[in-house]
């Protein structure tokens, strides 16, 4: 017996871990085996389903499950929910449960979530935790605003909420969205499934209200089957900030909403439109909405329910550029050439349905003769498919291209399989007898078989619900995926290794044009080469409301605003308007000396301005006014920048000891580095994340500060650096330097030696450059031969050099949003704007 024990016995927590990894189905079998199952069970099971056979149960049941996460009301209770709520309640048990779901035909709900709300067990354990995060009630239960409003006024965690039902069970109205809306201010998902109605109770008042209230909506899900249109109205003109959407039914699919939905321009990255019955030239809002508004974020689409011929995908393919999944099945009428037409169009595909393409890989293999799998591979995945697992082990130590690292690492899946195998079957003493085997034959070591017993015991991440053939075959074949992509080539084809050599490709064609500034796919089929109508090469307007020289110009991170300062002691702000022509917004007036600087939030609302002797002050884009000036007039700022928060902002002085102020925007100091060691600070900025501050100190030190770890890093220059820039992604800084020079760094201290620009004018003045186009692919630098330099990364000579200013050009700022316009400040009194030329353009 003490020899069994040795091998056989598991402690509690060993037990637990693997348990943890069990459905809640597989819970209830194993609480039967043994008391110290039943014990161990009863502490990790999280859901629990009651049902008409165990109702009255509920109370024992509740006691003996105090981790539950979610109850389940079952189909076949058709009464007294409020009785069980009620229960749930007045338990005396402080519960932590996250979902409540309803899948019974039962009445409105009313003094069941009015006894919730006033449970002090449930209160208090609203307090401590996250509360409910979801509530799904399904087709079958009665719903009402005083329901919802009861619950909202309780949940005021909840962050989904999913909503369904017929004309005889869901009786929402629009104070029940405004209640959420109002009380649940966390609330990111919403779910309306509603059928068999003609008239709604919903509005597009309640719909707008939640658009406009619920800032943190991100997933909105409506299905409404009925012949009856559904008038949402402009309660989509608020959608911003939706990433996915789901309509379903005739009624929401109407062209008017597909076009406010497009006018308001949401991030969508997911979008489902169900059960639309018209065709595709009817329907131009969707058009709309997948060209202007999703073309750059959307990646899925389902369209189901539509009459789309192979015209109409084409039509649409070109606004699918980066789509990674997209389902057509259902939809007849289909040929290869939408096949061929998506492939194509979109390069990131990952998943494609359609009717009749199931099958394409299979067949292609069949036509062309050629296997994606070795010989050696086929005989392995047979033996895995039968079971055979000695045969699997003696396959792989056949192998001899095998590394040993790799052939261990296959041999622990095999074994991990056998054991699932024997522990499904419930046969835990075979699963140990075949572990202590197939340890000693493998010689594992002792670490790996607690790895093995710890952590690859996982029936969930298999896929195992019930024990069945169909159960064992599906998580063989997950044993096989896994193989394929642990075993090298030749014995296996790398997973997605045509889109690796196909992204190689494209990569190699665009890193070898020089002007690539296009989201516009590039296809293999032929040579890529863009024109010098990418970039900006042609002055398209002047600007010349500054009095003296211009020194500083930076375009809004939205790209709809410019922001200009001179050393007339005035800070501009320019409109762009929908033409690309620039109007004056605000002439901000309050500095008494030159204005060198200037910095926007990263929220575009406010604005920074400073100078070399003047003071910093923080401006309101909208109306122009002066809201705070930080410091005293002793304290001049050379630099300013923000945190991405747009809630602090970080300045530097010119002054030595001064050093580097972080205030918020009331002007209130956080944080402060001065001291008699500091020297005068010439340049700053933060990189997009808020991680790093970058500072240019004594002229010739860049110092990059992690301000959460208080981590530093300097990287010295030989020659003194008038200005600073930051890449758009924040990996990489440039920096000007009077040996006529510029300077790129990685800003993670990877790069020993910086790349080097050379081409342009500089000695005396200060010169600042700037990061611009696709990806920040670009370089534009002022010159003191009155000329704007541009380089492509890659290369150390400039492929641009547009003349037009007749004295030194001090600063330039390319468009983030408009990637084919920059603006350059000059001497000469006027800031030029720099499109394509209409010559190349017309050509």
């Amino acid at each position: 017996m003490m020899k069994k024990q040795e091998y056989g016995y598991f402690p509690d927590d060993c037990w637990e871990i693997i348990f943890r990894k069990l459905g809640e189905d597989d819970l209830d079998s194993i609480a039967l085996v043994s008391k110290q199952f039943l014990s161990i069970s009863n502490r990790v099971k999280h859901c629990l389903t009651l049902n008409a056979e165990t109702l009255h149960l509920f109370p024992n049941i509740l006691r003996r499950f105090q981790h539950i996460k979610s109850i389940v009301i079952a189909s076949n209770i058709n009464k007294g929910i409020d009785g069980i709520l009620d229960q749930i309640a007045r338990s005396g048990i402080l519960l932590n449960l996250h979902a409540l779901r309803f899948r019974c035909h039962i009445e409105a709900l009313r003094d069941g979530f009015r006894a919730l709300a006033l449970s002090k067990n449930m209160k208090n354990n609203l307090q401590r935790n996250s509360g409910f995060v979801r509530l799904e009630c399904s087709t079958m239960m009665s719903i009402t605003d005083d329901g919802v409003d009861a619950l909202a006024l309780k949940l005021k965690e909840l962050k989904e909420i999913e909503f369904s039902g017929d004309s005889n069970t869901c009786f929402i109205t629009d104070k029940s969205l405004i209640s959420l809306s109002t009380n649940c201010v966390k609330l990111r998902k919403i779910h309306l499934y509603l059928f068999g109605r003609d008239q709604y109770y919903l509005t597009e008042d309640g719909i707008g209200f939640v658009m406009r209230h619920s800032t943190n909506l991100t997933s909105i899900s409506l299905k409404f089957w009925s012949s009856q249109p559904f008038a949402i109205g402009n309660g989509f003109t608020n959608a911003k900030n939706l990433h996915s959407l789901t309509l379903g039914g005739q009624a929401l699919i109407l062209d008017k909403h597909m076009s406010l939905l497009a006018k308001a321009c949401p991030p969508l990255k997911k979008l489902e439109l169900i059960g639309f019955m018209g065709g595709y030239p009817e329907n131009h809002g969707v058009l709309k909405l997948l060209s202007h508004a999703c073309q750059l974020t959307l990646e899925e689409l389902t369209l189901s329910g539509w009459s789309l011929t192979n015209t109409d995908i084409s039509n649409l393919a070109q606004y699918l550029s980066n789509l990674t999944s997209i389902n057509l099945d259902g939809l007849s009428g289909l040929t290869s050439f939408t096949f061929y037409t998506l492939t194509k169009s979109c390069p990131l595909l990952e998943i494609l349905k359609m009717a009749g393409y199931k099958k394409s890989a299979v067949s292609l293999e069949l036509e062309s003769s050629i296997s994606c799998k070795s010989m050696d591979f086929g005989l392995l995945e047979s033996h895995i498919l039968s079971g055979n697992w000695d045969a699997c082990i003696d396959v792989l130590y056949g192998l001899d291209e095998l590394t040993e690292e790799i052939r261990a690492s296959a041999l622990f899946l095999i074994c991990r399989q056998s054991l699932l195998e024997c522990l499904i079957h419930g046969d835990d003493s075979s699963a140990l007898s075949a572990l202590r085997k197939q340890i000693s034959a493998l010689h594992l070591g002792r670490e790996k078989v607690h790895k093995l017993a710890f952590g690859l015991l996982s029936l969930k991440e298999m896929g195992l619900g019930k024990v069945d053939d169909a159960v064992i075959i599906e998580s063989r074949k997950n044993l096989l995926s896994e193989m394929e992509k642990l075993l090298p080539p030749p014995l296996t084809l790398p997973e997605r290794r045509l889109e690796h050599l196909v992204e190689m490709a494209v990569s190699g064609q665009i890193d070898s044009c020089i002007y690539h500034n296009s989201f516009d796919p590039v296809s293999l089929y032929d040579d890529h080469r863009c024109g010098r109508d990418q970039i900006p090469t042609e002055t398209i307007q002047i600007l010349t409301d500054h009095k003296n020289e211009v020194w500083f110009v930076q375009f809004s991170n939205n790209g709809e605003y410019l922001a200009s300062s001179s050393s007339d002691c005035t800070a501009i702000i320019w409109k762009v308007l929908e033409d690309g022509k620039f109007t004056l917004k605000h002439t901000l007036r309050s500095h008494n000396n030159p204005v060198s600087f200037v910095s926007w939030s990263p929220d575009d609302t406010m604005l920074l301005t400073c100078g070399n002797v003047e003071v910093l002050k923080l401006w309101d884009v909208e109306s122009g006014t002066c809201k705070h000036t930080f410091g005293s007039h002793g304290f001049t700022v050379s630099s300013c920048a923000w945190f991405p928060d747009s809630k602090r902002l970080v300045c530097g002085s010119s002054d030595a000891e001064k050093g580097i102020y972080m205030w918020d925007r009331e002007g209130n100091e956080i944080k402060a580095w001065r001291g008699i060691r500091m020297p005068k600070v010439s340049d700053l900025a933060v990189t997009p994340d808020g991680e790093n501050l970058i500072s240019v100190f004594s002229g010739k030190e860049i110092r990059i500060l992690n301000v959460t770890t208080n981590a530093e890093r300097v990287i010295s220059e030989e020659h003194s650096i008038t200005s600073l820039s930051i890449s758009g992604d924040g990996k990489f800084l440039i920096v000007n330097l009077n040996s006529q020079e510029i300077h790129m760094w990685a800003v993670d201290g990877k790069w020993v030696k910086p790349l080097k620009y050379a081409g342009h004018n500089q000695q005396k003045y200060v010169i600042r450059s700037c990061f611009g186009g696709l990806n920040s692919t670009f370089i534009a630098s002022g010159s003191e031969d009155s000329q704007v330099y541009i380089w492509n990364r890659r290369s150390p000579n400039p492929i641009e050099v547009l003349s037009g200013h007749s004295m030194t050009v001090n600063c330039v700022s390319w468009n983030r949003k408009r990637l084919k316009m920059l603006a350059s400040a000059s001497d000469d009194q006027t800031i030029r704007i720099w499109g394509p030329s209409s010559s190349l353009n017309a050509a």
